[in-house]
């Protein structure tokens, strides 16, 4: 039995049908309805970091701090304060796996998925299989060699990676980067088999479309409307496949330029400081973003400050000129959208043009990070003030309810410009969360919107 015939046995075999009438509670509706429920996965001092899908030799040099621990911790605090219930992914994986061992498949699950601990299935508990189970991190065999069971799991506190709950029901992430593969599988083996999520219904799986695609690149608007990010870590493919399966209207916006994206694409520092759609632009309200200045409006394309520095650093021999046209280019068509039409996937020829400049004419008002930019940009408010708090997730917000957001702190210049819109911002120390690329928007999943 091969991985995609199991998912098709297990899913006949999940844990408890749907509720009757679950689908009509409405899922999440927008991006920034009230938060009702909500899956966060609290990182833990005992999370291993070796894998055997990329450079990560020595275990420890990267290990994660109490305080990132503590700080995460606020985060579900505040989320509670909101009114939110917060499930841990540990004991949603936990009562998953008892659920399964009680339905006959563990065994075969394990096999597929784990085939190195397949043979101890009687004892692998949520821990040993988010690599948090010391007894195993450092096992050798009878010749002294290390043994390598699971992958480590730090980066799966950024649950928004795994998927997004839609108001068809759930989108199961793909993802780009062979390391992070291995949370896909646990994400359909949880919406499978945890009693806790039995009531959402799988609306798209991307691994089965054999699609890259990850979660933080995707924000529902309202019941008929969705925006993705594409070409960084979505597939365009996805666009016109959405707006087929879930009937509903796909904006388009272009991270990076791409017809189908593959794990071999070229990498490059632009498309880590722009990873996913939440990392530069987010919903706070109705018709009210927070977005990068300047790389998402027309009048600037080619003349933006970051364009200016990296054409003159060409000059002077700090980088070359190949290098600094492609970035150019980059930025140039960044943030250009598409617009797929809801039921036939089509592409509406009549929109173009960039993000921010598409959503003020729908009548959105727009707030940027770092505040209100000066008329005329320039280089010093560029480093000094917006790639300062850009670098800290500083457009990355989670709505709890329209108008009121939880954010990292250390970014005043954004927060007090949200407030002076009449955003209500809840800040928290985030020091040792920010460098992982990823703010509060990244590190939940909401199941449930009012």
């Amino acid at each position: 039995m091969d991985r995609r015939q199991f998912l098709v046995a297990a899913a006949a075999a999940s844990a408890v049908a749907p509720a009757a009438g679950a689908q009509a509670a409405g899922f999440v509706r927008s991006d920034f309805a009230p938060l009702k429920r909500v899956v966060v996965c609290e990182p833990s001092r005992q999370d291993y970091i070796v894998t055997i899908t990329d450079e990560s030799l020595f275990p420890g040099s990267e290990r994660v701090s109490q305080a990132a621990v503590d700080q995460h911790r606020a985060l579900q605090g505040l989320l509670r304060k909101s009114g939110a219930e917060v499930l841990e992914l540990r004991d949603l994986l936990q009562s998953a796996i008892e659920n399964a061992r009680s339905k006959g498949v563990w065994q075969t699950w394990l096999r597929t998925t784990h085939p190195r601990i397949a043979s101890r299935h009687a004892s692998v508990t949520a821990d040993l299989l988010l690599g948090r189970d010391p007894s195993v991190q450092f096992e050798v065999d009878d010749a002294g060699a290390y043994r390598h069971y699971v992958d480590g799991a730090a980066a799966k506190m950024f649950t928004r990676d795994i998927g997004v709950m839609t108001p068809r029901g759930m989108l199961l992430s793909n993802f780009l980067f062979p390391h992070r593969r291995i949370e896909a599988v646990v994400a359909r083996f949880l919406f499978d088999f945890s009693p806790e999520l039995a009531r959402y219904p799988i609306a798209v799986d991307f691994t089965e479309e054999d699609l890259i695609a990850e979660g933080g690149d995707f924000q529902v608007v309202d019941e008929n409307t969705l925006f993705i990010a594409t070409g960084n870590r979505t597939d365009p493919r996805a666009a016109s496949l959405l707006a087929r399966r879930l009937n509903m209207d796909v904006l388009a916006v272009q991270t990076r330029s791409a017809e189908i994206l593959s794990r071999t694409a070229a990498w490059g520092p632009m498309r880590r400081v722009l990873l996913h759609l939440d990392t530069y632009f987010t919903h706070v309200g109705p018709k009210h973003a927070l977005a990068l200045p300047w790389f998402l409006e027309a009048e600037h394309a080619g003349r933006d400050p970051l364009t200016r520095y990296f054409r003159g650093l060409a000059r002077s021999g700090g980088i070359s000129e190949d290098d600094a046209e492609a970035a150019a280019g980059f930025l140039k068509d960044f943030g250009e959208v598409r617009l797929y039409r809801a039921g036939s996937g089509a592409q509406d020829t009549k929109v173009s043009g960039k993000l921010v400049d598409y959503v003020r004419s729908k009548g959105y008002r727009v707030d940027f990070v770092g505040g209100q930019p000066p008329k005329d940009p320039d280089l010093q408010y560029l480093f000094d003030v917006v790639m300062d708090e850009h670098s800290r997730q500083a457009a990355n917000v989670v709505a709890t309810a329209p108008m009121k957001v939880i954010g990292y702190g250390g970014v005043e210049r954004t927060h007090d410009g949200l407030r002076r819109s009449g955003v209500e911002v809840s800040a928290f120390e985030a020091r040792e969360l920010w460098p992982g690329n990823g703010g509060p928007h990244c590190l939940t999943l909401p199941l449930e919107r009012a």
